[in-house]
């Protein structure tokens, strides 16, 4: 099948070749990409006989891969349109802390720095023991309207995109190949070097945020040798997700519709029928402390306060989705509900999650009640507050919770309590403030009048507009037009990606991660900074002689300056380990762990 594809392919002129990839970290990144694809379906914009090649990543966190590919898959076979789906042996991976809910950096510098050695035989995954590993085009899976997506082979950016220009030829690579990711750089990287055109690759991306596009320089400090390979840089053209510019809530006309909330229904009746509806869902006494005691799963339903009769009762709704610790509010938003405290009498708390509200968005149906919200700092949900607060006529707060040593949701905190437009009603907690203490602050500081537009028109408008950036996307890369240039952003990324720093202190980072394997003096050392690139140590001696040597570890690292070399993150840690270990001893408990922790605080890997 996938041979006939191919031929068909070749046989019409206007069929397409679209190659799609996105990162599984979330379940964010996949929705807002396979959209993409959906509405270029919906346009027309892919004729039959076209192939769109899924390269999935794996799963993230053991959670299985979302249904959306297979959903996908199945209306783009409706349309005549072949789908061949493969695994990723690279996917930019995030992971967060089971404890904490803070970002694991050191856990993705330990995946990403052991890239070079994933098909070594001691180092191949019990995914990779699983499913196959292959190097050929024609080794995909032809997609037949089966659940075939759960057991895939897997093949490299590298190998796919050298099969695609040996299948296909260079005229289809130039005029009729499309490339489209959500944070695959390995995959930008393979595209540009078979000759894809940088106007028919496009990479949708929130990280920019964390660049400084006003002084160029500053990007190309160490510390942003990580970001600089998750941001791509290959000549891809960017469509940047950026805080509330465009409409992500067009689902709620549903939602409204659904609820006969029209344009010119008043706020507070849209509130009222929000606050009534809430109150079908509230948890009694026992439930709550049920699920409280289901620590494993984050809380989620509804809380009334004791004076919490009727809809037109509430003086406020709060919504939380707050990660790691939303649990926490929860047993602080009870305890003062059951201590009789006033401030939380005429309250309504929804804690957002699945089956908080039935069937329900429990998140959408609390903008449409210009609730107040609690929630983590994604760029999601804190792009729809600045937009429904630009946009929209809303006049919520928000109490802002950054997942601890999150660079891109940290970076979005900051932005937002920056923005003169909302920085007014966003909460930040105090450097010496518990989280109960910023609760009942920011329960306490809401305004007992409501000022906003009288009817829903300006929130129905917003919520309809068809700026979105799916459509954004789109126009990027199939209409080759877009009303926002992000020139200044893919310059910098371009910039950033030839540096020749930034290309050191990752090979810096692979020796060092990859060293943090031997245990023994004597024991040998092959470190590969990429396939068929290893360099060999006979000892930790000579390992150790090379990061106290500048020179030696310049010209290892690929730097003309000895100097450069000198500078590269905590290089002194780094040396007492190995000067320990070089000596016969063995580092101190838990050592190996806290230099791993301490450069996951230093880099800036954007998750």
């Amino acid at each position: 099948m996938i041979n006939t594809s191919i031929r068909l392919l070749k046989q019409d002129a206007s069929a397409k070749l679209i190659i799609v990839s996105y990162s599984p970290t979330g379940g964010g990144h996949t929705a807002r990409l396979l959209n993409i694809i959906t509405l270029a379906l919906e346009k027309k914009s892919l004729p039959r006989d076209s192939i769109v090649i899924f390269h999935v990543p794996c799963s993230w966190e053991g959670m299985p891969r979302s249904p959306m590919v297979a959903g996908l898959a199945r209306s783009l076979i409706s349309q005549k349109i072949h789908v061949w789906i493969a695994e990723s042996d690279k996917s930019i991976y995030g992971y967060l802390n089971k404890e904490t809910g803070g970002s694991d950096d050191a856990n993705i510098l330990q995946r990403i720095t052991h890239f070079p050695l994933r098909n070594q035989p001691n180092e191949i995954s019990d995914r990779g023991k699983k499913h196959k590993i292959v190097t050929k085009l024609n080794e995909c899976i032809y997609f037949q309207n089966i659940d075939s997506e759960s057991d895939l082979p897997i093949i490299s950016a590298k190998n796919l995109m050298s099969g695609v220009l040996a299948e296909f030829g260079h005229t289809i690579i130039a005029e009729r190949t499309y490339l489209l990711t959500d944070m695959d750089p390995y995959l930008q990287k393979a595209a540009s070097s078979v000759g894809v055109p940088g106007k028919r690759c496009l990479d949708q991306q929130n990280h920019a945020i964390l660049l400084n596009l006003n002084d160029a320089q500053l990007n190309f400090l160490p510390k942003y040798a990580l970001l600089s390979k998750v941001l791509g840089g290959y000549g891809e053209q960017i469509s940047h997700i950026d805080l509330g510019g465009c409409n992500t809530l067009h689902s709620l006309c549903d939602i409204t519709t659904r609820l006969n909330i029209y344009s010119g229904t008043p706020k507070y009746i849209a509130r009222i029928k929000i606050a009534d509806l809430l109150l079908t869902f509230a948890l009694s006494k026992e439930q709550i402390n049920t699920r409280l005691n289901n620590s494993g799963k984050p809380f989620a339903g509804v809380m009334c306060g004791s004076g919490m009769k009727y809809g037109g009762d509430a003086q406020n709704i709060i919504y939380v989705y707050a990660h790691k610790k939303t649990n926490i509010i929860a047993r602080c938003v009870n305890e003062r509900m059951q201590a009789g405290d006033p401030a939380y009498r005429e309250l309504i708390f929804l804690f957002c999650g699945a089956g908080a509200t039935g069937n329900l968005n429990a998140m959408h149906l609390a903008y449409i009640a210009d609730a107040d919200g609690i929630t983590t700092a994604g760029a999601g949900t804190v792009g729809e507050y600045a937009y429904l607060r630009k946009k929209a006529g809303c006049s919520s707060r928000l109490l802002i919770l950054p997942i601890e040593g999150h660079n891109e949701q940290e970076k979005n905190a900051d932005v937002i309590s920056k923005d003169n437009d909302i920085k007014a009603f966003v909460v930040r907690t105090l450097q010496t403030e518990q989280l109960s203490d910023s609760l009942q602050r920011f329960v306490n500081g809401a305004s007992k009048r409501r000022e906003a537009p009288q009817t829903m028109n300006e929130f129905i408008s917003a919520i309809s507009n068809p700026n979105t950036y799916v459509h954004q996307a789109y126009d990027l890369l199939f209409n080759d037009a877009s009303t926002i240039d992000f020139s200044n952003i893919r310059q910098v990324e371009q910039l950033m990606n030839q540096n020749p720093l930034l290309r050191a202190t990752r090979k810096y980072l692979k020796l060092v991660f990859q060293a943090l394997s031997v245990k023994n003096a004597n024991d040998s050392l092959s470190v590969s900074f990429q396939q068929g690139a290893t360099h060999t140590f006979t000892n930790v001696k000579e390992l150790n002689h090379t990061l106290q040597n500048p020179s030696s570890l310049a010209q290892l690292i690929g730097l003309k300056s000895p100097g450069q070399a000198s500078e590269m993150p905590l290089l002194q840690e780094v040396r007492q380990y190995f000067s320990v270990l070089a000596s016969g001893g063995s580092p101190s408990t838990g050592a190996e762990a806290k230099l791993k922790e301490e450069f996951g605080e230093f880099m800036v890997t954007g998750f």
